[in-house]
């Protein structure tokens, strides 16, 4: 425990939960609002719903430890922001090696302050901490059941205009959750899940996965999602362009294929029988089997001949002119 003098010492970036420091309007430099956490040169002063949504972007890069939330310092304690220690007077850039300090901290002092500082505090909204709305989306049945109607309730997202954000808002009525998440939220929450889902999908494909990192098998909602996005392709299939040629040439897919370095798999079928009592065919020219690549670059090299030849001619023809009229002289 500290005492009363201690905890007025305890840096204005460390608050209790999600409290932060009263917001009041400025009397000496201006008449607007300052933010608590950063100095006029790093966020200038602005209205108060301007410094109240930038006060809330502060949680994104916050480290939560002990029930306190220690803020990102942007002040002029130091020339780069940085981050200040709840047991000494240490402060660090980096978050992760902030994080590693109040880890090694922790075990040398003993356990932070109980209270906040005894300045006013103002609670900021839970939405604050997670503009995605994963508080409220946060529960495996909660994202299982946004999932499953999005699934269900494909057909509502089509490409006309707000047809995203109305059918957004009838999961969301849906799931019984009006005003606690928006349809942005919920967007953002299912791209998110997306983006992983491709990620971890690709590493079932042949990509590297680091030691301890989350992977289709461990992931709770892969299965879920793999209903919905299984059958599609990661990437597109490529398209063979000519870039030798004044105008690219894009050769069709049949093409692509037949000069592609992955062949296409060959069916083989078995061998008709053949008759014994027909008279042996006589035997005809095969036709040569036409390659359009073969063919068209042929006639590209018998063009590009005709066009040497026809400049070798004109240049002959200069020289002679020439030396006409040198004769002339």
């Amino acid at each position: 425990m500290m005492d009363d003098d201690e905890r007025k010492d305890m840096h204005i970036t460390i608050q209790k939960g999600r409290s932060i420091p009263a917001l009041n309007r400025c009397t000496t430099c201006c008449d607007n609002y300052h933010c608590p956490f950063c100095c006029s040169t790093l966020f200038r002063p602005q209205r108060l719903s301007k410094v109240m949504t930038h006060v809330e972007s502060h949680f994104n890069r916050a480290v939560l430890h002990e029930g306190y939330t220690i803020h990102r310092c942007g002040l002029n304690c130091r020339p780069r922001c940085h981050y200040h220690c709840i047991y000494c007077q240490s402060t660090l850039l980096r978050k992760e090696d902030f994080i590693k300090h109040l880890s090694l901290c922790n075990k040398k002092h003993p356990a932070p302050v109980s209270s906040s500082p005894a300045s006013a505090t103002t609670d900021i909204p839970a939405s604050a901490t997670d503009p995605t709305g994963l508080l409220h989306l946060g529960s495996v049945e909660e994202t299982k059941e946004l999932v499953r109607l999005r699934n269900l309730h494909d057909d509502r997202f089509t490409a006309r205009r707000n047809a995203a954000k109305q059918a957004w808002e009838f999961l969301i009525q849906e799931m019984e959750l009006e005003g606690k998440v928006t349809h942005k939220q919920a967007s953002k929450k299912w791209e998110n899940l997306k983006k992983k889902y491709k990620d971890l999908r690709k590493t079932l494909m042949g990509s590297g996965v680091d030691q301890g990192s989350e992977t289709a098998n461990t992931w709770c909602y892969y299965a879920d999602l793999h209903e919905a996005f299984g059958s599609q392709p990661l990437v597109s299939p490529p398209v063979l362009v000519s870039s030798c040629l004044p105008e690219p040439t894009i050769f069709p897919p049949e093409l692509s294929n037949k000069h592609s370095l992955c062949p296409s798999p060959v069916t083989i079928s078995p061998p008709s029988p053949t008759p014994t009592t027909s008279a042996p065919s006589s035997s005809l020219p095969r036709k040569r089997k036409c390659d359009p690549i073969l063919d068209f670059l042929r006639q590209e090299a018998e063009k590009e001949e005709r066009r040497h030849l026809e400049l070798t001619a004109q240049n002959e023809r200069f020289l002679k002119a020439f030396e006409k009229m040198v004769d002339k002289m």
